[in-house]
């Protein structure tokens, strides 16, 4: 049988549809050319080492100098001896609606364990217009998950280079109505499958805890070694955890991974589970010695997972994996250097912690909450806790950010307790900062505190000018980045201001406090970041986020006995006057001569310590009032 009839109908019928975006014509991936002696292309897949009856992860890259439109790369396996698990795309967009405007296009794959193939397919749909967004340069294309099964020794994975319904590279020029085809070299994959005996234990008993009770053999792990890293694979099992459950109260699920080195912890339920730790409000907590993650299974959000998988889907058959990583060398290197471009040191080694959801092949990463997710880092023994200044967050640019950041001790042993609404790598920075300007002003501790933190800005190297007036893109620019909010939550969320110029300086922070609800516009359609924010257009904004750091509104009095001992009450706006009356009971927002000023601006000094003091109630950052 050919390969082309081989493949599943979902993916011919995908292929068709991206080669007519291109305008390929249909037989163009069955013409052969065979593998040349030197190649545009470089084909990689990787090799690693498994037990029997163990998972691994294998890496399928290019090395190119040419620009890559399109593949189509079918990959041969000995089903006997291997059965791929799944899938998983690490460049393109699977979705075959939302990949059309994904600048890294789109991807589709399929594989059948009983003929022993996998295929994948990848396509720049822009190709031709002026978005162009090829692949150019060296890249990871997927990933292929493998378990090993009762057969030891190499196994091979290949790919039938003379054949171009096995493999075809297009660039992005054309020859007449046809792309360019690329030439390519193949370097096979190998699996070293060895007996358990011979390699780390295939298996062992972890500790599982339901609201502090254990709870025995609810979970193994398994232990592989990809590309020289420990990853250890917590399974649990889901039927006898969830019947527990779903006949208790329950609130806890803990997984204890402490005691275990690897490199790489991932742990796996199914969706099924999720949901029924969703509909008794419980969280998941998952504590490693390199960190631990509190993880409500409500932020999973598992129907909205089912929905984008497909509605056949049953929810026990969706996996959600939480991974928490020591970062590879390349992510450890980027926040070594944003940290020294900073000003700063790191305190502790760097953690990565991520979630995705995935079923045959299809793998969404869950990187968003709509509420904040706590996650510890453990410091180096013996760190001296007056040397740590915060949490910080690799952000996608290269740079580190500011996270809320809470230093305790348990134990004996330090911890920074990091709260944030996405995921990424995180570590812990030491960095004192002192302005000259306000060594003897009122403001001094709030803002020192802030700068050290990365929160707020000197207007020189050694001078804040704590008296100079805040304009309304300066307010929400140290808001945003006092509540570690750097990227927007969702898409298509944020009002589009037409005076908020492309490439501006706050234009990122306006759209994410807006995309929260925390900062909105005039009804002219402007923001107008360059005017003086007042008063009670600064408490407005602290309302919300209030409500966002789930910090409660102090004694929950009515408005009008909140405000009834201000002289100026009345002026308030009515559109403003519960938002001022919540933060002023809340402690956030003083008067001044029995005076709250609604109209009047507001200092940079006051600015600073209306932040500091809503992250220390809300229990975000260490402090005192």
């Amino acid at each position: 049988m050919s390969t082309r009839n081989r493949m599943s109908p979902a993916l011919r019928a995908a292929l068709f549809v991206l080669t007519l975006l291109l305008g390929i014509p249909v037989g163009f991936y069955g013409t052969a050319s065979a593998e040349p002696a030197s190649a545009d292309v470089r084909l990689v897949i990787g090799q690693a080492s498994v037990t029997t009856g163990s998972t691994t992860t294998i890496p399928v890259s290019v090395k190119t100098e040419k620009a890559i439109a399109s593949y189509n790369v079918q990959i041969d396996y000995d089903p006997k001896a291997v059965e791929v698990v799944s899938v998983t795309p690490e460049y393109g967009n699977a979705d075959e609606a939302a990949c059309l405007t994904d600048a890294q296009g789109c991807i589709q794959s399929s594989f059948d364990n009983a003929a022993g193939w996998l295929r994948a397919a990848w396509i720049d749909p822009s190709t031709g217009s002026e978005a162009e967004h090829p692949i150019a340069s060296e890249q990871t294309l997927f990933e292929i998950k493998v378990e090993a099964k009762n057969q030891t020794g190499s196994q091979t994975l290949s790919v039938d280079a003379a054949s171009a319904e096995n493999l075809s590279f297009t660039g992005g020029t054309f020859v007449g109505n046809k792309p360019n085809a690329l030439t390519v070299s193949v370097e096979a994959g190998r699996l070293s499958v060895s007996s358990p005996s011979s390699a780390a234990p295939a298996a062992a008993d972890l500790k599982v805890y339901i609201d502090g009770q254990v709870q025995p053999k609810s979970a193994t792990v398994t232990r592989d070694k990809i590309d020289g890293r420990d990853v250890a694979n917590i399974a649990v099992d889901n039927d006898a955890v969830e019947a527990r459950i779903a006949g208790n109260e329950t609130k806890t699920l803990l997984l204890d991974a402490r005691g275990d080195a690897s490199g790489l912890i991932v742990s796996k339920l199914n969706g099924k589970l999720v949901k029924t730790m969703e509909s008794k409000e419980a969280v998941l907590q998952i504590e490693t010695d390199k960190g631990g993650y509190t993880l409500p299974a409500s932020q999973i959000r598992i129907d909205a997972i089912a929905s984008q998988i497909g509605k056949d889907i049953a929810l026990q058959d969706i996996e959600i994996s939480v991974r928490i990583a020591d970062p590879d060398d390349s992510a450890i290197e980027k926040i070594e250097q944003a940290a020294q471009n900073a000003g700063a040191s790191q305190v502790a080694k760097p953690v990565s912690f991520e979630v995705y959801a995935s079923h045959a092949g299809k793998v969404i990463a869950v990187n968003r909450f709509s509420s904040y997710v706590e996650r510890t880092v453990a410091l180096p023994d013996g760190v001296d806790p007056a040397r740590i200044t915060t949490g910080v967050v690799l952000n996608d640019d290269g740079t580190v950010s500011h996270v809320p950041t809470i230093v305790s001790q348990k134990e004996g042993k330090y911890y920074a307790t990091i709260r944030s609404l996405t995921n990424s790598e995180y570590t812990v920075i030491w960095h004192p900062k002192a302005f000259a300007d306000v060594a003897s002003h009122w403001s001094r501790d709030d803002v020192n505190d802030l700068a050290s933190r990365l929160v707020v800005n000197g207007a020189t190297a050694t001078a804040f000018e704590p008296n100079r007036g805040v304009t309304r893109a300066e307010f929400v620019s140290i808001l945003t980045r006092g509540l570690g909010l750097h990227v927007e939550q969702g898409t298509g969320v944020a009002a589009a201001y037409a005076d908020i110029p492309d490439g501006s300086w706050y234009g990122g922070a306006v759209r994410i406090a807006a995309s929260y609800g925390i900062a909105g516009g005039y009804s002219d359609g402007t923001f107008k970041p360059g005017a003086p924010i007042t008063r009670q257009e600064a408490m407005a904004m602290l309302a919300r986020a209030m409500k966002l750091a789930d910090l409660g509104a102090g004694s929950g009095r009515a408005a009008g006995d909140v405000l009834s001992g201000f002289a100026d009450a009345g002026s308030i706006g009515a559109w403003a006057r519960d938002a001022v009356a919540s933060v002023v009971d809340a402690g956030l927002a003083q008067g001044n001569g029995g005076k709250l000023n609604p109209s009047a601006g507001i200092t940079r000094a006051e600015t600073a310590a209306m932040a500091h003091r809503l992250l220390v109630k809300a229990g975000y950052i260490n402090g005192t009032l």
